[in-house]
């Protein structure tokens, strides 16, 4: 059994060198909720063999989760 917990900052501030940029804009935050949702369930869940997953999702994360659900037929 294994436990993967991700947690997403709601606002992360970076100076202008930087390319990761979250902000108040809920929309720019849902989208990449769900990129991140995406990437982890390709990169870390789908490769193993798991009986059961649980997905817990609030606020923009939530939205991460559900397009992962829909998108994925599971």
């Amino acid at each position: 059994m294994g436990v993967l917990d991700v947690n997403i900052p709601e606002h992360i501030t970076m100076d202008e060198a930087s390319s990761i940029r979250f902000d108040s804009n809920a929309d720019q935050a849902r989208r990449e909720a769900e990129k991140l949702a995406l990437y982890l369930w390709e990169n870390y869940i789908e490769p193993y063999d798991h009986e059961q997953i649980f997905f817990i999702g609030i606020g923009n994360a939530f939205h991460g989760v559900v397009k992962l659900l829909t998108e994925k037929g599971l």
